[in-house]
């Protein structure tokens, strides 16, 4: 079967607005022979002959089956998924293993691990279920020391300061198992991880799945996920270096920063001032280019200076020139604005 062979989708439920009956899931038939049920189906009545006492099968029972199937599909066709439901879960024996439900805001899904599973997933201890998405529209800017809160988890959690950071993840025992947390290093150096003074387990370790820890350090450009086992381990789920499609926009919202854009090119911007003489001053970029800087455009922000000009020296640095209407150099500052990739 090919990706492309899409079947319409349902949009309306079989006789949504026509004559049917809502089908029971008992058997009916001692008090309405003919009638069908979800555990009968169609009963023994309904094929015999009516000469031998059989009674025709009803149309409005055929039109609220079809009606039933065919509002779940329409659902499906939208994109809907069912949340945690106890008495549905109770009547199955439990989620199958691979089950994917909503969570109960809506804003995430939880993905079952194991078979038979009636523990709900948005409680206090959901057993057995692991958060597949988490609150990744949400970014947080931490720099420095950093402990990592209730409230963050889910999000992406980037470090944007240019000297050693830190991050102290909360008890891996004290947060519900699945959990997630996303960090992004665009640290000029590593990041470590470590666990709480206090609170945790004594296995409370970040520790790959085959118990092996990962390094002590998430490097620059480094992508790191980690899902708590809800009792003594923060595992690492997915871990990458560069950055791919998830980190794309990541950025630095400062008087001086920039903007990483899907593809690979970079907007970067900041405020400086011009060198007092022909030789201009040399100004470094927040963060050096990959490659190369494409172009520089500086305005200047006094009245006196007749016009300056930016020239790119490296990936890395640009030179920043300003004149008086006399032609005479002078340290004039310049907003500035820069793009490459």
């Amino acid at each position: 079967m090919l990706s492309s062979a899409v079947p319409s989708k349902i949009s309306v439920p079989f006789a949504a607005n026509g004559g049917k009956n809502s089908i029971p899931v008992t058997s009916q038939t001692s008090t309405n022979p003919g009638g069908a049920s979800f555990n009968d189906g169609f009963p023994v009545a309904t094929r015999t002959p009516v000469a031998a006492g059989g009674v025709p099968p009803s149309g409005q029972d055929m039109n609220g089956i079809l009606n039933a199937i065919t509002a779940i599909q329409q659902w499906q066709s939208a994109g809907g998924l069912f949340k945690f439901d106890s008495a549905f879960s109770t009547a199955i024996g439990g989620y199958p293993k691979g089950a994917i439900l909503a969570s109960a805001d809506g804003l995430r899904t939880w993905r079952n691990t194991v078979e038979a599973n009636t523990t709900d997933p948005d409680g206090a201890s959901p057993s057995g279920w692991i958060s597949t998405m988490g609150n990744r529209q949400s970014l947080l800017a931490v720099s420095g020391s950093y402990a990592i809160q209730a409230g963050d988890l889910g999000k992406i959690i980037y470090v944007s300061s240019t000297a050693g950071a830190s991050l102290i993840l909360p008890a891996a025992g004290a947060v519900p198992i699945g959990s997630t947390i996303s960090i992004i290093n665009l640290n000029t150096g590593g990041v470590s991880v470590g666990r709480p003074a206090s609170g945790q387990g004594s296995g409370d370790v970040i520790q790959y799945g085959n118990g092996t820890a990962p390094s002590s350090a998430i490097l620059q450009g480094e992508f790191l996920e980690l899902v708590s086992d809800g009792s003594a381990q923060w595992i690492p789920a997915a871990r990458t270096t560069g950055f791919g499609l998830l980190p794309a926009f990541a950025a630095v919202r400062a008087a001086s920063g920039y903007q990483k854009l899907p593809g690979g090119t970079i907007r970067q911007w900041g405020f400086a001032n011009a060198g007092s003489d022909s030789n201009g001053a040399t100004i470094t970029f927040p963060i050096a280019f990959p490659t190369t800087a494409l172009a520089v455009v500086a305005t200047n922000t006094d009245a006196n200076c007749a016009g300056g000009g930016a020239q790119i020296i490296s990936a890395s640095q640009f030179k920043l020139f300003g004149r008086l209407y006399s032609g005479v150099y002078a340290a004039y500052g310049f907003y500035w604005e820069a793009i490459g990739y």
